[in-house]
């Protein structure tokens, strides 16, 4: 069971975003000419507009139930696992925590071990299918059914530590629409890797960027501690 918990404010990480594009020679898109550390979901279609936030939010998202199943003859250096989940309408779609209606998403994943030069590491990836319910997020527009992936490879490069560098992209979920934010595939880099705190304590550390401008966020921090 997965239990969210979403909030929107205005931020503080602006001027980092600018900083880190600039570094790096990536696409501004703009946002070093829009104020910094403001709120603002805006949608207007045909002059009537269609979704509008400006107040920070905070609360539970949608609730997911998953469940997995690993292949037991898949091979020894060789895993692969089928996986689903359900959501449920939780979270208050008018404050943008949720979608207003339930969905249903069945994937698989594998991954294979193999050497990286002189270092012990892998390969992985999967795909799948999401099933959307109709909801109240700009339901004329929603699509139905959209499609996800992922491919990544990761290496050892310490008893204690892997590097790992990873793309997922997905289609859109809404049509209708010339804008990219609202109708266009998603395709995300993340890069980072994971430290061993103990035995059986593993701690990710990721940060994602926006190989598709506009069509995803710019930057994504993800953390995860997992105790095996």
């Amino acid at each position: 069971m997965q239990i969210p918990y979403i909030n929107h404010d205005g931020g503080s990480l602006d001027r980092f975003i600018e900083g880190w594009h600039s570094t790096f020679g990536l696409p501004k898109g703009g946002r070093n000419t829009a104020p910094r550390n403001q709120l603002r979901y805006f949608y207007q279609r045909n002059g009537v507009t269609r979704l509008s936030l400006v107040n920070a939010t905070s609360g539970i998202g949608d609730v997911r139930l998953t469940a997995g199943w690993q292949w037991p003859d898949a091979g020894n250096d060789t895993r692969l696992a089928i996986r689903s989940s359900l959501s449920l309408p939780t979270g208050d779609s008018d404050q943008l925590q949720g979608s207003g209606a339930m969905e249903a998403a069945l994937w698989a994943i594998a991954d294979r071990t193999r050497r990286w030069f002189d270092y012990p590491g892998s390969i992985f990836g999967g795909g799948g299918l999401l099933l959307m319910g109709k909801g109240d997020v700009l339901a004329d527009q929603q699509r139905r059914i959209a499609a996800f992936a992922s491919v990544g490879a990761g290496v050892q490069v310490l008893p204690w530590m892997t590097l790992k560098l990873q793309a997922d992209v997905n289609s859109p979920f809404y049509d209708g629409s010339d804008l990219r934010q609202i109708n266009a595939t998603a395709v995300q880099l993340l890069m980072g890797g994971d430290v061993r705190l103990a035995k059986n304590v593993r701690l990710d550390v990721m940060v994602g960027e926006d190989l598709t401008v506009r069509a995803s966020p710019d930057v994504v921090f993800h953390l995860a501690l997992t105790v095996e």
